[in-house]
């Protein structure tokens, strides 16, 4: 949890685009609910009682709905986009800083090689990152969230039901974790030490 408030301290300068691209998630995900019900209706009865003219408009309707998500999902990747490269671009000029602020001997007792490799990779990474944090954790908790709720309301008992698996689900979650954590670092560690041979500058 510390990390994502970390990454989200790194896109304080574009907070507006980020909740304007987390809104349009939002409006994106709750398209798949009108659809689901047109498809259902389309099955249920538009089809078995042969309304072809329905059926043609509802066709036109999904497809319209299909193509609005779509424009949605690519605004809201271009929004995403353009807020994470604003903030990395910064974070590389304050580390580039933070680099010719230190003492010439610091320089000399360090790899350059290995130094330009983290710097650029490491950056990388946190571009990346921060892309799906903002493009679709926080969206999709969001509306874990709303739909957690309204099962609640719903159905408790099938959420009820629920409750046992979710300490084994988490568990599990936290293994695989620590899992991939030890297998990511095995990678960079590997990638880092390919950089520095390939580095020629």
């Amino acid at each position: 949890m510390k990390r994502v408030v970390a990454l989200f301290g790194l896109l304080r300068g574009s907070r507006r685009l980020v909740a304007l691209s987390a809104l349009l998630s939002l409006v994106q995900a709750g398209l798949v609910i009108p659809i689901g019900l047109l498809v259902k209706h389309v099955f249920d009865h538009t089809i078995p009682e042969h309304r072809t003219g329905e059926l043609l408009r509802l066709g036109g309707v999904l497809a319209a709905l299909g193509l609005g998500g779509a424009g949605l999902a690519l605004w809201t990747r271009y929004l995403v986009l353009g807020a994470t490269k604003n903030a990395v671009t910064d974070l590389r000029m304050r580390l580039l800083e933070r680099l010719h602020a230190l003492p010439a001997a610091w320089s000399d007792r360090h790899d350059a090689a290995l130094l330009h490799a983290t710097v650029v990779q490491d950056s990388e990474r946190i571009d990346v990152m921060m892309a799906d944090v903002a493009a679709l954790l926080v969206p999709a908790a969001t509306l874990a969230a709303a739909i957690g709720s309204a099962m609640i309301v719903v159905n408790p008992l099938l959420c009820a039901i629920l409750v046992p698996v979710l300490p084994v689900s988490m568990a599990v979650t936290r293994w695989l974790g620590r899992v991939l954590q030890r297998r990511t670092r095995r990678w960079h560690r590997t990638f880092d030490a390919f950089s520095v041979r390939t580095h020629f500058a």
